[in-house]
């Protein structure tokens, strides 16, 4: 896959103007990814997967400032790898309602690489009593890195020092079909 600069960095150059239009100099980030997974029913109703996948990123960008660049740009660094898997169990308990859970394990070979947690949980169901509709999940995201205010985090062998502790989130929907409205009301 291919991310090309896009308005993210014409608008960060829009309203950090020293950064000026070095942004034009990017290449794209690119993803190679690769993927294996098995899917097994236990029956009609209970279905398991599990994946592993590994993911081999380059030319991620970035915007720097001195004094570890000379004037401040936007830049391309190096590439890194991240491997990981993921493990979800999904039951149907009836014909209305539906329970799933699921893991995500993420591994990068850079081990304060920003924005990237270590683990994910997530628990939830979702059903029907009558013309209402209930969605109910909560998810676990572990602790992860992100860029500190520094410049040094900013360059390709700056260290990120600041944490986001880990947390969780609750969803709830409720919708109602009305009647007046029809099947897709």
């Amino acid at each position: 896959g291919g991310n090309y600069p896009g308005l993210d960095v014409t608008t960060l150059a829009y309203l950090i103007p020293a950064l000026g239009d070095t942004w034009q100099e990017l290449e794209a980030e690119t993803l190679d990814h690769k993927e294996l997974g098995i899917k097994y029913s236990f029956s009609d109703r209970t279905r398991f997967d599990l994946t592993a996948f590994e993911d081999h990123i380059e030319n991620r960008y970035i915007f720097a400032f001195p004094p570890h660049v000379s004037s401040p740009q936007f830049l391309n660094l190096g590439r890194y790898n991240m491997r990981g898997g993921e493990f979800t169990l999904n039951h149907h308990l009836s014909d209305h309602w539906n329970l799933f859970t699921g893991f995500t394990w993420l591994d990068a070979d850079i081990a304060d690489l920003p924005y990237s947690l270590e683990e994910a949980i997530t628990l939830g169901t979702n059903g029907k009593i009558g013309r209402l509709t209930i969605s109910m999940d909560a998810q676990y995201q572990s602790e992860s890195k992100a860029m500190s205010d520094s410049s040094q985090s900013r360059t390709g062998d700056g260290a990120t020092t600041e944490s986001v502790p880990g947390f969780t989130v609750v969803n709830f929907r409720f919708a109602y079909a009305l009647p007046a409205l029809g099947k897709k009301g």
